[in-house]
């Protein structure tokens, strides 16, 4: 056992603890509180980290680290389709080498920021063997588009097994590009295994537009049969009412981006009280556009945070994302964006009862940050202030 004292602790679920404490034994959180307290109960040694903070590892809800090495190779846009189609064109000339390499700086990021939990989306596989030495945890949803089938995941899963730290699960990339059969094979074999998927939705102006209208940017670039003659499309109807139809959204369907959902359609999804990744700087890179923050959050939608890749993001740099979020909407209060880059997150992705928050029972999955000063409000400083992990407490 061991207690670890610092100038702040957050506990994230609960007021910030000035003066406060953690007691951990074998890596699970026994007790916390004011450190006055906490050091009269266990007379036990301490490590005192001084002017610090002591907080919940981040979670970074959206990943795709098998990009990380097209950072930079597409630039910004103020159109989707302009950032699209040369990531398309990118993608198909990636060697194996290259993304592994990529991969592996993907996530010395993710380590030197802070995070600790992740969602993380493969087309391939490649990142599982990394992922799993490397001290973090998550889920790795492995992505089904156009005219995959099935047997594909059931193939890797035969091949890349799933581990303590990371489960493989299937996903579907998104209501558009992904064939009706499919979609509802994801949902039968979601439901044997009860963990959380993932899809994009309502990321683009262009998937609306060919989902309600079937026209549109998306009319060239949909060249598969299935896609292309789904009945469904074209009819007036958003993607979340043909994902309802489906029966394929619950709790467990982590919605990413969303940054096109009407008032309608929004309500629609808080009755399946599925959870939203908004990725705000990727948004933007791509010329997606910003989320509607403040009507989801109205409408009682609880929301978490990605970066999404380094083909749409300058790093992976969760502190960078919750700084754009107050940026772009000030009304956002510092505890409620930390909330979702931490215990929000590890909600959405199923690890509620272990990560995202100091509390008894919970790994001790925690992140101190040296402040070199006396600190009125920490989470301000968190989010508006530059600073280094100085370093993971798990005992």
């Amino acid at each position: 056992m061991k207690i670890y004292r610092a100038q702040w602790l957050l506990p994230i679920h609960q007021p910030p603890i000035k003066d406060g404490a953690v007691l951990i034994d074998r890596g699970i959180i026994k007790d916390y509180g004011k450190a006055s307290a906490i050091l009269k109960k266990f007379k036990i040694p301490f490590e005192d980290l001084q002017e610090a903070i002591i907080m919940p590892g981040l979670v970074n809800a959206h990943t795709h680290l098998e990009y990380s090495c097209l950072h930079q190779k597409i630039k910004p846009s103020e159109k989707f389709l302009d950032w699209l189609y040369p990531m398309i064109e990118l993608k198909k000339e990636l060697q194996t080498n290259e993304i592994q390499v990529g991969i592996k700086q993907g996530i010395t990021q993710l380590q030197k920021s802070g995070t600790v939990l992740l969602g993380e989306v493969t087309n391939t596989g490649l990142s599982t063997s990394f992922l799993k030495k490397s001290g973090l945890s998550g889920i790795l949803f492995f992505e089904l588009v156009g005219n995959q089938t099935f047997n594909i995941f059931e193939k890797i899963l035969k091949n890349v097994y799933s581990s303590s730290s990371f489960e493989i699960v299937p996903a579907c990339h998104a209501p558009h590009t992904v064939p009706e059969k499919l979609l509802i094979q994801v949902k039968n074999y979601l439901k044997k295994i009860k963990t959380p998927t993932s899809l994009h939705l309502a990321e683009s102006r262009e998937e609306m537009e060919w989902i309600q209208n079937k026209r549109g940017g998306f009319s060239d670039l949909i060249q598969d049969s299935v896609l292309k003659n789904n009945s469904q499309f074209g009819k007036g109807k958003g993607p979340v009412k043909y994902l309802l139809e489906n029966r394929f959204l619950n709790s467990k369907t982590l919605c990413v981006h969303c940054v096109h959902l009407s008032i309608k359609e929004q309500k629609l999804l808080q009755r399946t009280r599925a959870p939203i990744a908004i990725c705000p700087r990727s948004n933007l890179y791509t010329g997606a556009g910003k989320a509607p923050i403040k009507q989801l959050l109205q409408n009682k939608i609880m929301l978490c945070i990605g970066t999404d890749s380094l083909a749409s993001n300058s790093d992976l740099n969760l502190w960078k994302e919750m700084r754009m979020l107050k940026k772009l909407f000030p009304f956002l209060s510092y505890p409620t964006i930390l909330r979702m880059a931490t215990l929000h997150g590890a909600l959405a992705l199923g690890f509620g009862k272990t990560h995202g928050s100091i509390e008894k029972g919970k790994k001790a999955d925690l992140i101190w940050i040296k402040t070199d000063q006396k600190l009125k409000n920490p989470y301000s400083f968190l989010i508006e202030e530059d600073h280094e992990i100085e370093g993971k407490i798990c005992e």
